[in-house]
């Protein structure tokens, strides 16, 4: 699990991101275990996410690496971004969606 910083959307609609590089006693244990394997990672390292918006800090999961990009699910987002709402449906993230959303 990494965090991210999503600067733009893609057009599928997935969130465009970049590592956020913290220092190491920031990092809790479990993100320690990674500093090597992302010591590697270009600091200009596209990752994608779904359900992501702009100006948001997100940790994710990598699922998938391509040669110029990466894919990932998300897991938690850190810092929402002020475009952010909640939906008016109480099992909208739940559900397959519907179109009054």
């Amino acid at each position: 699990q990494v965090s991210i910083e999503i600067v733009s959307l893609s057009d599928m609609g997935w969130g465009r991101g970049h590592l956020v590089h913290q220092k190491m006693e920031e990092k809790d244990e479990e993100s320690a275990g990674d500093k090597s394997v992302l010591d590697n990672v270009p600091a200009d390292w596209e990752i994608r996410v779904p359900l992501v918006l702009p100006g948001e800090v997100v940790k994710v999961r990598v699922f998938k690496n391509f040669d110029t990009y990466s894919e990932a699910d998300l897991i938690k987002v850190l810092k929402p971004s002020e475009e952010r709402i909640q939906p008016k449906c109480p099992i909208a993230g739940r559900c397959g969606g519907c179109q009054f959303q």
